[in-house]
Order: C-alpha cells, then structure tokens, then sequence
C-alpha cells in the first residue's frame, strides 16, 4: 500500500475472513486494523464459528448471520469505530428474513454505541 502511494488504492476487510486467519495463524485479528486500518474503505461482515475449512470443511466461511458464530463483534466494533468507516456489507447465507433483520440491528447497535 505505501509503495503505491495512492488515494486510490484501498482495503475491502473481510471480518469472517480475518477471523479464520487469525485463528488459523495464532494471532489477533486486531492486528489485521491496527496494520490496515488507514487503507480500509469497506468492511465486509459476517459470522462463523472460527474454524478454518482446512481445520474441518464443514466449517470455514460460513458467512452466518451476526450471532450465531463466535466472531466477538463487540471487540472488532470497538476497533471499527475508532475507524470512522463507513462503508459496511453484510453478506448472510440464510433464508430467514429474521435473522437478516436481527444482523442488522446488531450492525445498527454497534455503530451508535
């Protein structure tokens, strides 16, 4: 990102998919906001239960509604906020529209406290 030196060049951070890496790789996902946080322009969001697919393939990205993981949004919302970003996407695999409006109350509560 500093090579390029472009006000162009941004970060779409993936919170499902830092979380498998972290988990993954044995290090805190916070490090992934504290090294990129100046370059992200969006935020991916989603759930999971931490275990990459390459630890058991019935898991990995599993892209959950919020909640239904173990992803501590929280943790990650406290960081996100001193971010100032602004630009979020919920991406769910579900089919309950219960769930999908749950998630983004989750999101909305996040955001204003």
């Amino acid at each position: 990102m500093k090579s390029v030196n472009e006000d162009n060049l941004k970060v779409v951070f993936d919170v499902g998919h830092g979380t498998l890496a972290a988990n993954l790789y044995n290090f805190d996902i916070l490090e992934f906001f504290d090294y990129l946080s100046p370059y992200i322009c969006y935020l991916h969001i989603h759930d999971n239960m931490g275990i990459p697919a390459v630890v058991n393939a019935k898991y990995g990205d599993q892209h959950l509604p919020l909640g239904h993981g173990k992803i501590d949004f929280r943790r990650i919302f406290r960081r996100i906020n001193r971010m100032k970003a602004k630009n979020l996407v919920l991406e769910l695999k579900t089919k309950s529209r219960e769930d999908a409006m749950r998630s983004i109350q989750i999101l909305k509560d996040f955001r204003n406290g």
